[in-house]
């Protein structure tokens, strides 16, 4: 025979259980909505559910010192900020026919670092 007390624990078990499935099937929703609106805390992720391409491309700082090698340097050369912050201030500059300042700014950089 089951108390009260069994059975109200079990009723906020269910009741828990059911928000928290809910709240992590919440944004399948965005699936049939014409244009998926991403939003905080419960994120649609179109990051990682949109179609890629089976190739991609990172555009990317490569030095060549006086031996002929050449070397990937790294991303703090072409400018301030996170990786992918950098990373799309380098593709921007290529796209939009700045590389050959961007490449003297890096090689100043890569001049004043050890």
């Amino acid at each position: 025979m089951t108390t009260g007390t069994d059975r109200t624990d079990k009723i906020i078990f269910y009741a828990a259980s059911a928000a928290l499935l809910g709240a992590v099937i919440t944004p399948v929703r965005q699936n049939w909505r014409p244009v998926p609106r991403d939003g905080f805390p419960l994120s649609y992720y179109p990051m990682f559910s949109a179609r890629r391409r089976r190739t991609g491309t990172v555009t990317h700082l490569v030095g060549v010192d006086a031996d002929g090698r050449s070397r990937v340097l790294h991303y703090r050369h072409a400018g301030t900020g996170g990786l992918n912050q950098v990373r799309r201030q380098i593709r921007r500059s290529v796209t939009e026919d700045r590389a050959d300042a961007l490449a003297e700014r890096a090689a100043g950089s890569v001049a004043r670092s050890r």
